[in-house]
């Protein structure tokens, strides 16, 4: 808040303090009397900026009030304010706490609080979602918070507030009740209220739009991702805003970081709020300048009827236990883990009375590790009941069996998460917005005086819900017309972002545009994305309950998923270690499906991954290679040895001296396709083969590229034929032009050897007589005949 008003000119602060769980967790402590209700971050907030907003005159509007919104105001009134006889009015808005409602309601008619997702036929909830609904005295709710809109917002700034503090509001509630106000919109301005909505949300992740939580973050350096700033949104009369930050302050703001918040936590194409629906299926968002993105075509129609109610209730007790596997046959270390802690549990008749008893296996060991670090992953042991004493069995089971561990069994010596701790289950529930009783109070300067209560209602004019748009790619093209594919990382032609909506991830994923100027990695995206092909992807993961939907935003290259289902009940009650959907997109950026290599499909080279492992420059010969296969079990047989190869030369990468490059016989392509399939399996990174060619003799006594290395590969030289380009899909001449030889023995600034003659050139030679070395002459003889 202090850099927002100090750093450059702003008339209105907003701030979002709120996660959903946040409410639930205070809740208690709050009613006991032992917490303020408010988040105290929020209060620093204004201690360190008050004399500022005072100064430059700004508005403020923050939800840092949370359960006390009242509480809040009056602390600033009392003791930020009058102390210094500064010249504000604070205003607290009231409503959206409906504990009391819906506790009523529980008691009288189960059915009166219907689930968010309950109208989509297609949604199977979790087992569990419902029950409390039953049983409110074992289960009872702790906090019922309804998302409240902008109206009390507005209405408060018209009435001559400074500080607006509110509670649970929608997000974006903040940056559309001020625009509203500064614009004079009427409620029935659709069209600006959605762009303001639209505004809102690319704004209230605090960094995530200037650099944080972004998919592209590997071509910045690191020291552009470090103190980011706070972004800004300039809102015009017409609803179009500009989403930009101080010049000031650290980070970046482009076309990519405005669309990856863009798909964050969306549901589809339509975006819901208690004042508007926002269409954003047509939206455009364009570069204006250095830190300067504009963003238009949002259109809006009437908001529901209809607004979002968050509810957490006591939901029982749950526990988790990481348990460390190091090298060696992990797989059956763990699954041993798992049938011990099985098997005494079932002894002490505690085995079926768990909701939830999962083993889930964290990350997988490398391949001839080069420390013990690389080599561990763990498996987490997680568990919910109602009953206290049945948490409490898990570790009591593990115990049990300490002195019965797998060989090189070890965990952390602080074993806090393993003893049972309450937890909150969450519902998110709809109410309808007329049962609210909304209203924002300005507070008096004068201490005695009342403060001034304004009530504001529902919506006057509000429009049904219509099924979210699900549809497979539209004008999908003819992957085959790019020719021969090869497996790459999705993430090196896409970037997006994910997030959780109650029990689902939603996942955008888009091609950027100014990496895709003919639209050809666009037409690739939307065909190659489709439903069938997302739970593909989901892999292990998927169960039959799952439901995906799809749609698209052509004009900013996006496919948009959501799959329903995977986060369980959701946010404090999920028992994934993803239980707020943030990594989803991430893992889906890793996974490898087929890409055409005609498509020069290799967006980001090893300049902004210094790290990239060898993989990424044999990929693209593989595809050639696969055309002949004709020593396919003698192949499989020995890819595994030049992995091991492949790694040992790159332990000792840096300090070792390589003998000369030796003459061999020309290869086989399914040779070929052995070797680039080894380096593919190898973790010897990019550095050490860099440094390892150093070492080599000089480039002058190597053997050059050839133009197709399908027809003429030896073992010490490989090119990439010049069908495959650039990063851009196109040859850059002129740099070309400029380089030198000298940069096939150093690595250029974007960490690739270039020339004039050839669009990419890598050269494993010098793994060449390791290959010699390790293997049998006989081999090359069997294989070559």
């Amino acid at each position: 808040m202090l850099n927002q008003a100090k750093y450059g000119p702003v008339d209105v602060i907003t701030g979002d303090y709120l996660a959903e769980v946040n409410l639930g967790n205070d809740a208690e402590a709050y009613t006991a009397g032992t917490h303020s209700g408010w988040i105290p971050t929020a209060w620093q907030g204004l201690e360190l900026a008050i004399d500022l907003i005072a100064e430059k005159r700004i508005k403020v509007i923050i939800n840092g009030g949370a359960l006390n919104p009242k509480g809040l105001a009056e602390e600033t009134q009392r003791k930020l304010i009058d102390p210094r006889g500064l010249d504000l009015t604070v205003a607290y808005v009231y409503g959206d706490d409906c504990l009391h409602k819906v506790q009523s309601l529980l008691n009288k008619d189960q059915s009166a609080l219907p689930h968010l997702d309950q109208e989509n036929g297609d949604v199977k909830l979790e087992k569990d979602t419902q029950e409390f609904l039953a049983r409110p005295e074992e289960m009872p709710v702790v906090s019922a918070n309804a998302y409240l809109g902008m109206r009390a917002i507005k209405r408060g700034l018209e009435e001559g507030a400074d500080i607006i503090i509110c509670g649970r509001v929608a997000d974006a509630s903040p940056v559309i009740g001020a625009a509203a106000w500064w614009h004079g919109w009427r409620e029935d301005d659709y069209d600006e209220l959605a762009g303001a909505l639209i505004a809102g949300h690319l704004i209230e992740c605090s960094t995530y739009i200037t650099g944080a939580n972004y998919s592209g973050f590997f071509k910045h350096e690191i020291s552009e991702l470090l103190n980011l700033g706070l972004p800004i949104v300039e809102v015009e009369a017409n609803g179009e805003c500009v989403v930009t930050k101080h010049e000031a302050l650290n980070g970046f703001v482009d076309e990519d970081t405005v669309k990856c918040q863009l798909l964050y936590e969306l549901q589809g194409t339509i975006y819901l709020n208690s004042d508007v629906k926002a269409d954003i299926k047509h939206m455009r968002i364009e570069s204006a300048g250095k830190d300067r993105v504009r963003v238009s075509g949002v259109t809006g129609a009437p908001p529901p009827s209809t607004t979002k109610l968050a509810v957490f209730y006591k939901a029982g007790y749950q526990c988790e236990l990481l348990v460390n596997a190091s090298g060696y046959a992990t797989e059956k270390k763990f699954a041993l883990q798992e049938a011990q802690m099985r098997a005494k549990l079932k002894d002490l008749g505690m085995l079926e009375k768990f909701d939830v008893l999962d083993f889930q296996w964290v990350g997988r060991p490398a391949p001839n590790p080069n420390c013990q670090l690389a080599s561990t992953t763990y498996l987490r042991i997680f568990a919910q009941a109602r009953d206290k004493q049945v948490v409490a069995s898990v570790v009591g089971a593990w115990a049990t069996n300490t002195m019965q561990h797998f060989a090189g069994f070890h965990c952390s010596l602080d074993l806090r998460n393993a003893m049972p701790k309450p937890f909150l289950g969450f519902y998110p529930a709809v109410m309808e917005q007329n049962e609210l009783e909304e209203s924002v109070n300005v507070l008096s300067r004068r201490q005695s005086a009342e403060s001034r209560k304004f009530i504001v209602g529902p919506p006057e004019q509000t429009e049904g819900l219509q099924p979210r748009e699900d549809y497979g790619p539209t004008n999908p093209v003819n992957l085959d017309k790019y020719g021969e594919t090869v497996m790459a990382p999705l993430g090196d032609v896409a970037l997006g972002r994910s997030g959780d909506k109650g029990a689902n991830v939603n996942c955008g994923l888009f091609v950027p545009a100014s990496d895709d100027p003919t639209g050809e990695k666009w037409g690739w995206l939307r065909t190659l994305m489709t439903k069938q092909q997302m739970q593909k992807m989901i892999g292990t993961d998927w169960r039959d309950w799952y439901h995906i939907e799809r749609c698209e935003m052509a004009e900013i290259r996006a496919v948009h998923f959501v799959v329903y289902g995977p986060l369980g009940r959701g946010v404090s009650s999920s028992k994934i270690l993803d239980s707020l959907g943030k990594g989803f997109a991430e893992f889906i950026r890793a996974l490898q499906p087929p890409f055409n290599i005609t498509m020069g499909i290799a967006l980001y080279d090893t300049a902004y991954v210094p790290q990239r492992t060898v993989r990424r420059h044999f990929m693209f010969y593989t595809a050639r290679a696969q055309q002949a296969m004709e020593h396919q079990s003698f192949f499989f047989e020995q890819k595994a040895k030049l992995a091991h190869m492949l790694n040992t030369v790159g332990a000792d990468a840096k300090t070792a001296s390589f003998p000369a490059c030796m003459e061999y016989p020309e290869l086989t392509e399914a040779v070929t396709q052995l070797y680039q399939e080894a380096c593919f399996a190898s973790t010897l990174t990019f550095d050490q083969i860099q440094h390892a060619g150093m070492q080599m003799a000089p480039f002058s006594e190597r053997v050059r590229v050839v133009e197709d290395a399908a027809a003429d590969v030896r073992s010490r030289t490989m090119a990439v034929p010049k069908t495959v380009s650039r990063k851009r899909g196109r040859r850059d001449e002129e740099e070309d032009e400029e380089m030198s030889c000298s940069s096939y023995t150093t690595c250029n600034k974007r960490g690739r050897n270039t020339a004039a003659d050839y669009d990419m050139v890598v050269e494993p030679s010098y793994c060449g007589p390791y290959v010699d070395r390790f293997l049998q002459p006989a081999w090359w003889t069997q294989v070559c005949e």
